[in-house]
């Protein structure tokens, strides 16, 4: 009977142990994202960027989408307000947006672009959502500035013809002259 007991405490020690091993959050280490993938965070977790770039979702706000059970002529808009630490020092909060021009705005932030992703739940109009519910999708991606802007190209003796653009921007030169038409 002692066996019995002793083996049965022994199996419960092991499945809490495996347990826990596989739970990130249980002895209070942020779960680990990966640069520029997707990851979800409720409000008040963190995830853990390259052991040296943590960022908490305090709030989800001004969560004006139009619900899924209405037609509107506005699909609105929300924000995600994080809190920023890098290299274990607190760099502060910011509010990322969503749903402004292409669905998807990024910031930059200390060194990293912040996107908001999504957000969910989706709103229906029959439902109010508490901030406990929301889960933010969050994609974070380094910058490398190895280009200097277009300005600071001119301004450094670059020829106009001559400067160049990060891959997917192009250079748009407006004159105050006007255009003589003969």
């Amino acid at each position: 009977m002692f066996m019995i007991k002793k083996r049965n405490c022994s199996i419960l020690m092991a499945i809490a142990v495996l347990c826990l091993t596989f739970q990130p959050d249980a002895f209070g280490f942020p779960p680990v994202a990966n640069l520029d993938s997707p990851f979800d965070l409720k409000v008040g977790e963190t995830a853990d960027i390259n052991s040296d770039f943590q960022i908490t979702l305090l709030n989800v706000l001004d969560d004006s989408r139009c619900p899924s059970d209405v037609t509107c002529i506005w699909e609105g808009t929300v924000s995600a307000e994080v809190n920023i630490v890098k290299d274990g020092k607190n760099r502060g909060k910011y509010v990322i947006p969503f749903g402004l021009i292409d669905s998807t705005a990024s910031q930059p932030i200390d060194g990293f672009f912040i996107m908001l992703y999504d957000v969910k739940p989706y709103p229906i109009s029959t439902n109010q959502i508490t901030p406990s519910e929301y889960v933010a999708t969050l994609i974070v991606s380094k910058i490398n500035e190895t280009l200097d802007s277009p300005l600071k190209q001119f301004k450094s003796g670059v020829s106009i013809n001559d400067i160049q653009c990060k891959d997917n921007l192009s250079l748009v030169i407006k004159s105050s002259n006007p255009v003589l038409h003969v």
